[in-house]
Formats: C-alpha cells, structure tokens, sequence
C-alpha cells in the first residue's frame, strides 16, 4: 500500500503517492506570478525527495504566463534528463474529457499539443528564445 501525503497552500495543493510521484495541482485559474513561484518551489522539493514522476495539474488553469510555459518546459527538460517525467493533465476540450499526457521533448515543442490552453499560451508568446527571454524578465523583476 503507498503512502499518500497532501498538502495544500494557495496556490497549489501538493500530493505525493508513495515516494516516487508528486502531483502538483493549481487552485487558481492563471498560472502565473505566485502560482509559477509555488510550482517551481514544489518542483524543487520533489526533485530533492527524488521523484521520478511529477503531474502539473492545469484543470483549473484558463491562462499560462510566458514565465509558466518556461517553467514547465524547464522542469520536462530536468525531469528528462534525470529519466523520470513530467506528465501534463488538463481539460483536453470543452467537454470532451482530461487528458495525462507526458512531455517527451525538451523545450516549448515538448507542450504543444498537451492542453489548449498551454497551445494558446506558446501560440501568444512565441518561440522558444521569446518564451524564456520573457521568463528571464519574469525572475529579474520579482
């Protein structure tokens, strides 16, 4: 039987299965300024505790920031890296369901095609180079 622990804190309720998978789950409808800071914070501590699989929960989400597609392309890139993954669940359509999808590509590429509202925040901010430049004017002006 796995141990279950859940924490929650707004912006985000933070739950980890046993000790391998974390899901991290946003209570508010925009992924952005706390809401980035909150999942990149409980990204970092699930890395140290040595998940292997993280699910960012994005149901509630209506809007990623330039600084949330950044992130969670950065944090598929370290997850890749580390052969664990970080999987995506999100309202595929307007009533046509959720999907839990991985992403298995470094970069913005690796989050197009998870979630409409993640294509609808790459398609707005750019390319890659324009995403994380805005992500880098995120961090240097909080």
């Amino acid at each position: 039987m796995f141990k279950t622990t859940a924490v929650t804190a707004e912006p985000l309720t933070v739950k980890q299965i046993g000790v391998t998978v974390w899901i991290l789950r946003l209570c508010e409808t925009a992924f952005e300024h706390r809401a980035v800071t909150a999942v990149g914070e409980a990204f970092r501590e699930a890395v140290e505790r040595e998940a292997s699989d993280i699910v960012v929960d994005l149901n509630r989400a209506a809007k990623v920031s330039a600084a949330g597609v950044a992130t969670l392309a950065a944090m598929a890139e370290e997850m890749l890296a580390r052969n664990g993954a970080l999987w995506i669940a999100a309202p595929w359509s307007e009533g046509a369901g959720y999907t839990l999808r991985p992403i298995q590509e470094p970069g913005t590429r690796g989050l197009v095609g998870l979630s409409p509202v993640l294509d609808l925040a790459i398609a707005d901010y750019g390319d890659e180079e324009t995403v994380f430049a805005n992500l880098h004017t995120a961090l240097t002006c909080t």
